[in-house]
């Protein structure tokens, strides 16, 4: 986690260490892929795991940050995983993010719901 003031940001206009908590991102867009984007009604989701039986949960997001759906708690294996049809047809068209937490490194992908 990295603690940040938002209010107070230095010369270089990144956020002071004090005050509001914003959890660490690791953005690797080979790590994790979302397919077909833009989407319709479902969606399928790779990723790829570095550690054995690491806890992996992925949740969607909308552009306020509100969470949408918890798609998957679990354990994965080293290697590639697919998560295949996921159903969106019930969200409202619009931008979300789908954020992956794999062993406690997180990657946030966009998605476009058409």
């Amino acid at each position: 986690m990295i603690v940040a003031d938002t209010t107070n940001p230095d010369t270089t206009g990144i956020p002071q260490s004090k005050g509001i908590i914003i959890p660490t991102v690791i953005e690797k867009l080979s790590d994790v892929k979302v397919y077909p984007n833009p989407a319709h009604n479902i969606i399928s989701l790779s990723l790829l795991s570095v550690l054995d039986n690491s806890l992996v949960d992925i949740k969607v997001y909308d552009l306020s940050g509100r969470l949408v759906q918890s798609l998957y708690s679990g354990n994965c294996t080293i290697g590639r995983s697919t998560i295949k049809d996921i159903d969106v047809a019930g969200m409202s068209n619009g931008i979300y993010f789908i954020v992956t937490n794999v062993g406690g490194n997180i990657s946030r992908q966009k998605f476009i719901k058409n």
